[in-house]
């Protein structure tokens, strides 16, 4: 006997099953009108994921989904009949990919432990868990979660890099290393305001790299100038290094007071 996959009530508290039932029945409503409104779907999509709804949700069977994959691509009236990459480009053009993709990273999962948090512990994992073949990217979106909601804001509309918006939302920060995530997060948000508005996607580029050379240097990530200078030094033959030592004090004897 197939198990009736229910109406739910709209008044039910958010983390119950008949909430998640009334969630899945409007959800997949909404993806009738995926072409037309993505946006009503995206926001189905973040309030699923946000308490990974998908785990309360039951299949014919009676037991529940175990992963986001399954709930998208397992037929309605269970699941939502569409697999998640087949409509994902929809909402990646009304909303931008950077949009989507921080609202469906998914939590770590050495963390989550498949854990629900009104249900408790679960052996699922949510979409893209972490495993031996997970790319780095889900890892650097989290951190851009955990980042100040200006720097967020950049990475949505484009204008920090993803490594950059990353290295400003450390786990666990120390004091001190939270008021320095402050103090780069208002740099780089003062760069953006003072910058005319990009009115081409090339000037949006420039303001973006002028954004991340902030973040490298206000973090230590990128070498002063004298340390970049160094390093090409170092690497040159040793004729070539005299010839650069002879040329630098003649040229700025005056300056460092070697003149006589």
């Amino acid at each position: 006997m197939r198990a009736d996959p229910g109406i739910g009530r709209e008044s039910a508290p958010i983390g119950s099953v008949e909430w998640a039932q009334n969630v899945r029945l409007h959800f997949q409503t909404a993806m009738k009108r995926l072409e037309e409104a993505p946006e009503r779907v995206q926001a189905f999509v973040d309030q699923v994921i946000q308490h990974r709804a998908w785990t309360l949700m039951s299949k014919p069977d009676g037991s529940f989904f175990s992963t986001w994959d399954e709930f998208c691509a397992f037929p309605q009236p269970y699941g939502l009949g569409k697999p998640w990459d087949e409509f994902r480009p929809f909402l990646e053009a009304a909303k931008g990919k950077k949009v989507v993709q921080l609202g469906t990273v998914a939590e770590d999962r050495r963390r989550m432990n498949g854990a629900n948090q009104h249900t408790g512990a679960k052996e699922d994992s949510p979409p893209g868990a972490e495993n031996a073949d997970t790319p780095d990217v889900d890892t650097r979106l989290r951190a851009i979660l955990r980042a100040p909601e200006q720097v967020r804001d950049l990475y949505r509309a484009d204008l920090i890099g993803q490594k950059e918006a990353a290295r400003l939302g450390p786990k666990n920060p120390t004091p001190e290393e939270s008021a320095k995530v402050t103090e780069v997060a208002i740099a780089v948000a003062d760069v953006v305001k003072t910058a005319p508005k990009p009115a081409t996607s090339r000037a949006k580029r420039d303001i973006q790299r002028q954004v991340n050379k902030t973040v490298r240097e206000m973090t230590g990530s990128e070498p002063a100038p004298a340390e970049r200078l160094f390093r090409e030094l170092v690497k040159l033959h040793p004729d070539d290094r005299r010839t650069f030592f002879g040329a630098a004090i003649q040229r700025f004897s005056n300056e460092i007071g070697w003149a006589r």
